[in-house]
């Protein structure tokens, strides 16, 4: 089983074990598609770029409400009258523009789950089961940061 089958199966073992969920994605901070369920491949890729921007846009309320860096974004709900969208940090890597711990690789950021449920879906429950789906996936969801063609490393 390749690391793909893999997360995409989890993902479908999650809709179906956690109730009223209808669709999954993983996706970079930057919204490039890394798992999808249920989703069709434009869906994906759109809510690849939303669960990104919806990410990066709390990022730039916790930086004016929290300017001592004290937290970070766990969840985001976006409630409709007919479904709900779930977005977390899912991987193990570290926050896009935080600098690194010492011993953790400044080269990686964490990937993010959106979740889209019924209306009828207990939060509370989507974002337990969410938050173990997370940690099934730990290492897989870590995501080398991209670099252009034309990037230079400065030299000492």
């Amino acid at each position: 089983m390749t690391e793909q089958t893999r997360i995409d199966w989890l993902l479908e073992r999650f809709l179906t074990r956690v109730p009223e969920t209808v669709a999954a994605l993983l996706t970079s901070p930057d919204g490039l598609l890394q798992a999808n369920a249920h989703f069709t491949e434009e869906q994906a890729e759109t809510m690849a770029a939303i669960v990104s921007g919806q990410y990066s846009l709390a990022g730039g309320a916790t930086r004016v409400l929290d300017p001592h860096g004290q937290g970070a974004v766990r969840q985001i709900v976006v409630e409709h009258d007919a479904y709900v969208l779930f977005v977390m940090s899912a991987g193990a890597g570290l926050v896009p523009g935080q600098p690194a711990p010492a011993g953790e690789d400044p080269e990686t950021v964490s990937t993010l789950l959106g979740v889209a449920t019924t209306s009828e879906a207990d939060a509370g429950l989507v974002g337990h089961e969410a938050a173990l789906l997370a940690g099934a996936l730990g290492e897989h969801l870590v995501i080398p940061t991209r670099r252009g063609s034309d990037d230079t490393q400065a030299t000492a």
